[in-house]
């Protein structure tokens, strides 16, 4: 086909110009999103509107855009794309965030609040690119190369959309959409018939109860051939040709109502849809042509009732095979004293095989090392914590003291200082012989779901040396990466061996773990001993289901879940009821219960800033009597609660006796400590020096940091710019 030619203009228009687009993409799987017509997308009231859907209602949705450029200024890294509609106006087709901050910092600006390092003069001259409308078509496709196949994906609903009207709209045919996205055929071809069988679920009899969360049922119906073969879809036409079975399969997705009849009375009674998410639809599929199991599922309105009713036999099957397994290692145990170097190796493979079983089956919080029992040294008290601490070696750490350790110790550098490193060091040596935390945090850092073993071995190319004292008591962590002499056990995807050598006291022990290419590492140690509870806050890193989960469990234990909940009420959201823990077929999940919303949401459905909040408060609980380690405190955070948060964390800390280490690199966050002035006396700041090409620690006490502040609000303890001051 011949698209039109791209028009490209480049202008600075003035920011009240700037019309943001009611009708992006993103907004398509917002329950209030309604498409506008072009006639009123100038009018306040849809520009306000647009405007709360792109912030959220405390602007959570571009906390980290308007964080951004307070700090750095306006950069147009990306270009903000617009078209032209009349008396040198425009509407924002691609930037819409950025705009929004830009919008909401001239409010600032106008009302006399800091806007950081942003140059006013962005307001009256914001550089656009303006797309004639000639070329919507071809704007489309520069969108959908960023949002469906680049690294801003939207929600697939959005996605299939602007495929769709891509199609319906423009008049582009699937193959210069896939040329033009560098997507695949099937994948377009797969958007564009969910979307027409969403048509038709419209306008059927249930077609009133449609929600974009639906997409994924419909999208899964038209990813298995089995579905599509029972409702006889056509993919010339693209629809449904078998009325009754696309009729029933449509009830299941629906509430529906049967009548009951009580003597005389009668009374329609409601019930819940049967398939409720796209995995319902992958276990239809099982047995969707085995009427009888149906039949079972729709008597009993549980889908998994009618699976069993069609495989039962198989499900026996292992449940027995379960049961010889269960015996004949009971048989083993019995005759253990003659094991062998070879029985390891076979024990092993076993070991691995069940834990692959468990993963698959998605019991992986049952596998071993969440389950090994762990000893500590210590329960910290307010009196009895880390006193110093001495980073011998740990990556760009050379005999780092640090000293005049407190309950709360914030820790503060630029970027690539340091920071983190320093809280890996700290929790390694208060996790002491722990090999799986050592190797968990290498695997977190790289975000890998299990560890890459390759990685592993070649990011690990030094030694690790740690030392402190808690109280009088003296510890310390030794970790190397040597070759295992040792000669019978399979060397050929061997890598190396990891080594750990903790000591507290007079006490010692060790763990170790062969790290192999091409299987799960194997762990070896007589006990695991930890100096004390410890937890680790990270918003850079994979969150270990089974630690929320543990913390979670714990607050509730110990009551704190509702000092969580009644902070959120206060400074974030006051309409949240309460969050729960809920079981679910992605697993088990954080529910909000909210005044707002007639249904409970996922806690994913909140800003980034409630749900970091939430993480790290739960922690302290499962910290209790020993230290909680927060990354980047700031990050996901607007700077407006930072006071009340960090309050919050200080009166956490004394409720559970744990003692905090905290990295950041924002004034703002450092200030919130010393002006929220809650004990300052038990704060110590560090500053992370990097100027002499070694890494130092600088420490101020938080009551002299209070004095310094009170006397100047531009001390900045941050470092390395001449306009800081150092500590």
């Amino acid at each position: 086909m011949e698209k039109p030619q791209e028009k490209i203009y480049l202008r600075k228009p003035s920011l009240k110009n700037l019309y943001l687009d009611p009708n992006n993409y993103r907004f398509i799987d917002n329950g209030k999103y309604e498409k506008v017509s072009d006639d009123i997308i100038l009018t306040d009231a849809i520009q306000k509107r647009t405007l709360k859907f792109i912030t959220g209602e405390k602007n959570e949705g571009i906390t980290d855009l308007l964080l951004s450029i307070k700090t750095n200024g306006f950069l147009p890294v990306d270009q903000i794309q617009v078209q032209a509609i009349g008396n040198g106006k425009y509407k924002v087709l691609e930037g819409n965030r950025r705009v929004a901050a830009l919008k909401m910092l001239q409010r600032d600006y106008e009302f006399s609040y800091p806007i950081g390092n942003l140059n006013p003069d962005i307001f009256s001259n914001v550089p656009v690119v303006i797309f004639d409308r000639e070329a919507d078509g071809d704007f489309y496709i520069l969108t959908g190369l960023k949002h469906i196949e680049g690294n801003r994906k939207w929600p697939a609903v959005n996605q299939a959309q602007l495929v769709k009207d891509l199609v319906e709209t423009y008049s582009w045919d699937t193959e210069d959409i896939v040329k033009a996205l560098g997507s695949t055929k099937t994948k377009i071809n797969r958007y564009i018939k969910t979307l027409s069988l969403i048509d038709q679920y419209k306008k059927s009899d249930f077609g009133d109860q449609f929600s974009t969360p639906m997409f994924n049922i419909f999208e899964e119906i038209i990813k298995k051939p089995i579905m599509r073969d029972w409702i006889g879809w056509d993919d010339e036409n693209k629809r449904a040709t078998k009325p009754i079975n696309n009729e029933r399969l449509f009830s299941w997705i629906s509430k529906d109502e049967i009548l009951i009849a009580e003597g005389d009375d009668e009374r329609y009674e409601p019930r819940d849809p049967i398939i409720t998410k796209g995995t319902d639809i992958r276990e239809l599929a099982k047995f969707i042509n085995d009427e009888e199991a149906i039949n079972e599922m729709e008597k009993t309105r549980n889908i998994s009732e009618g699976y069993l009713r069609s495989d039962r036999i198989l499900t026996d099957k292992f449940s027995k095979s379960l049961d010889v397994v269960k015996f004949q290692l009971g048989e083993a145990f019995q005759v253990s004293e003659y094991a062998d170097e070879a029985s390891k190796e076979k024990l092993l493979e076993i070991i691995n095989r069940v834990n692959g079983l468990l993963t698959t089956k998605g019991y992986s919080f049952l596998l071993p090392k969440h389950n090994i029992e762990r000893e500590v040294h210590e329960h910290f008290t307010n009196t009895k914590y880390f006193k110093s601490i001495n980073i011998e070696k740990c990556k760009k750490f050379e005999n780092v003291e640090i000293k005049n350790l407190n309950r709360i110790n914030v820790f503060a550098g630029i970027n690539n200082s340091g920071k983190t490193t320093l809280l890996e060091s700290i929790y390694w040596l208060s996790k002491q012989n722990d090999i799986h935390a050592f190797i968990d945090v290498w695997r977190r850092r790289g975000k890998f779901n299990q560890i890459n073993a390759e990685w592993f071995i070649d990011a690990f190319n030094e030694e690790v040396k740690i030392n402190g004292y808690v109280g009088d008591a003296f510890t310390s962590i030794e970790v190397k990466k040597e070759e295992d002499t040792e000669d019978e056990f399979n060397k050929s995807t061997y890598l190396k061996t990891i080594y750990i050598t903790a000591k507290y006291n007079e006490n010692t022990t060790k763990s170790e773990a062969r790290i192999f290419a091409d299987k799960e590492y194997q762990p070896y140690f007589k006990k695991i001993v930890n100096v004390c509870n410890s937890s680790f806050s990270s918003p850079f890193s994979l969150q270990e289901k089974e630690d929320v989960l543990y913390a979670h469990s714990e607050s509730v234990k110990y009551k704190s879940i509702q000092k969580i909940v009644d902070f959120i009420n206060a400074n974030s959201d006051e309409d949240i009821n309460y969050i729960e823990q809920s079981t679910t077929n992605a697993g088990v999940r954080f529910e909000v219960n909210s005044k707002e919303f007639d249904v409970s949401k996922d806690l994913s459905a909140y800003g980034e800033g409630v749900q970091r909040v939430f993480q790290i408060a739960l922690q302290f609980a499962a910290a209790k009597n020993g230290i909680l380690l927060i990354d980047e405190l700031e990050n996901a955070m607007h700077y407006s609660l930072l006071e009340e948060f960090t309050q919050f964390i200080q009166k956490l800390a004394n409720d559970f006796d744990v003692q905090v280490f905290v990295t950041t690199h924002s004034k703002e966050c450092i200030d919130a400590f010393v002006n929220n002035d809650y004990k300052n006396d038990e704060m110590s700041f560090y500053q992370l020096d990097t100027s002499k090409q070694q890494i130092n620690c600088k420490y101020v006490s938080g009551l002299t940091l209070q004095k310094m502040l009170s006397k100047s609000k531009s001390i900045d303890i941050r470092g390395k710019r001449e306009e800081r001051r150092d500590v």
